[in-house]
C-alpha cells in the first residue's frame, strides 16, 4: 500500500527522470471525431469590470461531458485565448488556476479551464487518473481522455466569435504540464505552450526512486502517455518551461529530460524553489511576457477594464520580485504642545499663528522594491520641504538602506500647513516663518515613521499607470501667459487584498484659502486624498504636485472650504476614473539616478522689490546680505523610474514653461509617463524660464539664481532621466 501511495505522490507532478528512448506512439491514440456535436451548455456566473465568467459543459469523445470555466474580457474581440490546466487533485477553479485566469483576463486574454477526468465536477468514486499500481490501463485512458478533452476545448473556443482562433496558447502546472506536453505536441492549433513544474521520463523514475520497475502492461501504458515522446512535436512553436531547483516531486533531471526532448525555440527558467513555492510574481511575469510575445498581432481589441493592474492574490505580479508597502502617518500639530506655529505662503499672516485645525494633515509614504533596488515616495501636507528636514528624516532611517536620491519627499504646497520648518526662517520670518525646532524634530520623526511603516508593509504587488488631459480644472496665473499643464497621471499599486496605494500627479497651487484663514488644513489636496482613500479602502493616496509655479486651480464652485472640498472631490473623481483604466506594466524597471548640483551664483531679480519685497516687507539689499545663509548653493535633483513612469524631482517651484518642455524631452527619450514631482527634497524658491525672468512678476521676483536657473535645473534632471531610461 505504501508503495502505491509513493507512486501516486510522484505522479502528482507527472515527471520523472528520462529513461531509454522509445518510439513515438501513434497519434491515432488521441484522435477523435471532430464532427461530433459539442452540445455546449452555458451559464453566466458573474460579470465585473474585467469581463464575464461562464460555466460550460460540452461533449467530448466516449460520451464524456466535460465541465469548464470560460472567462471573456470586456470588449468586442476577437481576443487571444489561453487554456489553463490544473495539476493532480486540483480542479478548474483551484487557487493557482484561478490566479492565472484572473490575471490573464485583465490583460485582455480569454481563458478557459477544464476539469481533468476524475477531477472536480467529474470526480468518480474509486477512480483516479494515476491509479497505475492497480489499474494502469484505466489510468492511461483517463490521461488520454483529458488530452482529447483539451482538444475539444479548442473546438469550443474556435466556435466562439469573440475568440481569435489563430492566437491560442496553453498554460499547465504539474500534471497539467505533462498533459500539455502531449496535448500541445498533438494539436497544432496551440501556438505557444507554457509548462510549469513539469518534466518527463515516468518509467525510469519509478524504477530508480521506488524500485518499481514498470514492465508489461504498466510500461506500455506509461509509454503511450510519456511527455518526452510528444514534446518535440511542439516545435517550431515556442515552448517555455518554469521549474524549481529544489523540487523533490519533480527532480531537476526530470525537468531537464523534458526540456532536452523539446525542439527549438524553447526556454527554461530555473528558480531556487520547490514544487509549490515558485515565486508567483516571477512566474506570472514570465507567463505574460511569453504570451505577449507569441500571441500578439492579429485583430485583438483592447478590453475595457483589462488595463487595470492584476491582483497579486490572483497572479502575483507581472514583475519579478516587485513589492510595495504604504503608510499614512498623522502630522496634525497639537497646538497646545507646539505653540506659535505659523502657517505658510502669505506675508499678510506675519505675526499671526494657527488658531485651530480644520482637517488633519498627513505624511503618506509609498515604498516600492524590486530586488536590491528600493525607492520611497512621501507626500507631505506642507507648504514645502526644506533640505534640512529631509536630511533629518534620512538619519532616522539609515538602517533601512535607502540611497538619498531614492527618497522623494514632496509637498502638496498647502497654504494652510505649518511653515516653521526652515532653519533659516528667523532671518526673514515674514517670508519663511519663525523656525520651530521642536516641531521640526517631531516632523522629521513622523516622516521617518511613515517610511519605516511603509517599508515594513512590503508585499507582492502589481503596477498600472495612466495619464489624461483634463480641461478647465487649472489655469496659468501669470498675466498674459496661457501655458497650462492639464495632464493628470496616476500610478496604481495593487496588492493581495486590494489597492495598496494610488499615486496622483496634478499641477496647481493649493491656495483656495487666503491669508485670513488661520486653521490647519491639507487644502484641496488633502480633501482629494481623503476621497480617494474612502473609495479605495485600505489604500494610501500619495499626491505629488507638478510644475505648479505658474499654475492655480480653476472651475471650483462655492467659497472658502466649501470650494476646497468640491474641488478636491472633483479631482479625486478624475483620479479614480483614471485609475480604473490604467494600463498594467509588464516587468517594470525600478531605477534611480540623482545628485547634488552646484547652483548658479545668487542673484536678486530686478523685480524683487516691486512684488515679493512688498509682500514680505523686504528690500534687495537685505536679501543679498543674507544670501549665503538663506539660499542653498547646491540642490538635489533626481529621476526615479518605476517602469513606464519616470518621476522627475524638482527642488522648488518650477513653472509650467519649464516643466512641460522637460516632460516632453524625457518623453522623447522613451518615457511613456514622465511626471514632475515639484517642491521635492529641498526648496530653492521659484524656477522660471528665461523669458519669464525677463518679464518680471511675482514668480520671477522669488527666483534667486538668475534667468538661466530654469534651463539649468531642467538639463540636470534630464541627464538623470537618460540614465534611468537606459536601465
Amino acid at each position: 500500500m505504501r508503495r502505491s501511495l509513493a507512486v501516486l505522490f510522484l505522479l502528482i507532478a507527472c515527471v520523472v527522470a528520462r529513461g531509454d528512448a522509445v518510439q513515438v506512439p501513434a497519434a491515432a491514440f488521441y484522435r477523435y471525431d471532430s464532427a461530433l456535436a459539442l452540445d455546449v451548455e452555458e451559464k453566466k456566473l458573474s460579470e465585473n469590470e474585467s469581463g464575464a465568467t461562464y460555466h460550460l459543459i460540452y461533449t467530448s469523445a466516449h460520451e464524456q461531458r466535460v465541465t469548464a470555466i470560460l472567462m471573456i474580457p470586456k470588449g468586442t474581440g476577437p481576443f487571444p485565448a489561453v487554456i489553463a490546466q490544473h495539476g493532480y487533485q486540483g480542479n478548474k477553479q483551484v487557487d493557482y488556476v484561478a490566479a492565472v485566469c484572473d490575471f490573464l483576463v485583465k490583460q485582455g486574454y480569454a481563458v478557459m479551464a477544464i476539469d481533468a477526468q476524475y477531477h472536480g465536477e467529474r470526480a468518480k468514486a474509486g477512480r483516479d487518473i494515476f491509479m497505475y499500481a492497480t489499474a494502469p490501463h484505466t489510468a492511461r485512458d483517463a490521461f488520454a481522455q483529458t488530452v482529447i478533452d483539451l482538444r475539444r476545448a479548442v473546438d469550443v473556443l474556435q466556435a466562439r466569435p469573440e475568440i481569435d482562433a489563430k492566437r491560442m496558447g496553453y498554460w499547465g502546472a504539474s500534471m497539467g504540464a505533462m498533459l500539455g506536453a502531449v496535448f500541445c505536441g498533438l494539436d497544432q492549433r496551440i501556438r505557444a505552450a507554457c509548462l510549469v513544474v513539469g518534466g518527463g521520463g515516468i518509467a525510469n523514475t519509478l524504477s530508480k526512486r521506488f524500485g518499481l520497475a514498470p514492465s508489461g502492461d504498466t510500461k506500455d501504458a506509461l509509454t503511450v502517455i510519456e511527455p518526452v515522446n510528444y514534446v518535440g512535436m511542439i516545435s517550431p512553436r515556442p515552448l517555455l518551461m518554469l521549474n524549481g531547483k529544489q523540487d523533490k516531486t519533480i527532480p531537476v533531471e526530470a525537468a531537464q529530460a523534458l526540456f532536452d526532448a523539446a525542439g527549438e525555440p524553447k526556454r527554461i527558467v530555473w528558480y531556487d524553489a520547490g514544487h509549490t513555492d515558485l515565486p508567483p510574481g516571477e512566474v506570472m511575469g514570465e507567463t505574460l511576457r511569453f504570451f505577449s510575445q507569441n500571441l500578439s498581432g492579429g485583430t485583438q481589441q483592447t478590453a475595457p477594464g483589462s488595463m487595470g493592474a492584476a491582483s497579486p492574490e490572483a497572479a502575483g505580479s507581472a514583475a519579478s520580485l516587485l513589492k510595495a508597502g504604504a503608510a499614512r502617518v498623522d502630522i496634525t500639530p497639537d497646538l497646545n504642545k507646539f505653540k506659535k506655529l505659523s502657517l505658510g505662503g502669505y506675508g499678510d499672516r506675519f505675526g499671526k499663528y494657527a488658531e485651530g485645525v480644520h482637517d488633519p494633515i498627513f505624511a503618506r509614504a509609498l515604498v516600492i522594491q524590486r530586488g536590491d533596488a528600493k525607492v520611497a515616495i512621501v507626500a507631505l501636507d506642507a507648504i514645502g520641504v526644506p533640505g534640512e528636514l529631509k536630511d533629518a528624516a534620512m538619519k532616522q532611517i539609515a538602517d533601512l538602506g535607502f540611497a538619498p536620491e531614492a527618497v522623494v519627499i514632496g509637498a502638496s504646497h498647502s497654504h494652510c500647513a505649518p511653515e516653521c520648518l526652515n532653519p533659516q526662517g528667523d532671518l526673514i520670518p515674514r517670508a519663511l516663518g519663525y523656525f520651530h525646532k521642536d516641531f521640526f524634530d517631531w516632523m522629521a520623526e513622523r516622516i521617518a515613521t511613515a517610511i519605516r511603516q511603509a517599508n515594513a508593509n512590503l508585499q507582492d504587488c502589481a503596477l498600472s499607470v495612466g495619464s489624461a488631459q483634463l480641461e478647465g480644472l487649472n489655469t496659468n496665473r501669470r498675466d498674459g501667459e496661457t501655458t497650462v499643464d492639464r495632464e493628470m497621471t496616476v500610478l496604481k499599486v495593487q496588492g493581495k487584498a486590494g489597492t495598496i496605494a494610488a499615486l496622483v500627479n496634478w499641477t496647481a497651487h493649493a491656495t483656495i484659502m487666503g491669508p485670513e484663514t488661520l486653521l490647519v488644513s491639507g487644502e484641496w489636496p488633502g480633501e482629494m486624498a481623503r476621497t480617494v482613500e474612502k473609495a479605495l479602502p485600505g489604500a494610501v493616496a500619495v499626491y505629488l504636485n507638478g510644475a505648479e509655479g505658474d499654475q492655480t486651480t480653476a472651475g471650483g464652485l462655492g467659497q472658502g472650504f466649501e470650494r476646497v472640498n468640491r474641488y478636491g472631490q472633483r479631482m479625486a473623481q478624475e483620479a479614480l476614473t483614471l485609475l480604473k483604466s490604467a494600463r498594467p506594466m509588464d516587468d517594470p524597471v525600478l531605477a534611480v539616478s540623482g545628485d547634488l548640483v552646484k547652483l548658479p551664483p545668487y542673484k536678486v531679480s530686478p523685480a524683487f522689490e516691486e512684488t515679493t519685497g512688498k509682500e514680505y516687507h523686504l528690500d534687495a539689499k537685505t536679501v543679498e546680505s543674507f544670501a549665503a545663509l538663506l539660499l542653498p548653493s547646491k540642490a538635489p535633483v533626481a529621476a526615479v523610474r518605476i517602469g513606464d513612469l519616470v518621476l522627475l524631482t524638482v527642488p522648488g517651484e518650477m513653472t509650467s514653461q519649464i516643466g512641460m518642455p522637460l516632460k516632453e524631452r524625457v518623453r522623447t527619450m522613451g518615457a511613456k509617463h514622465p511626471i514632475i514631482a515639484g517642491l521635492a527634497n529641498a526648496g530653492i524658491f521659484y524656477i522660471v524660464s528665461a523669458a519669464q525672468y525677463r518679464a518680471g512678476g511675482y514668480e520671477t521676483a522669488t527666483s534667486f539664481y538668475g534667468e538661466n536657473i530654469g534651463p539649468f535645473i531642467s538639463d540636470a534632471i534630464a541627464q538623470h532621466a537618460q540614465v534611468v531610461l537606459q536601465k
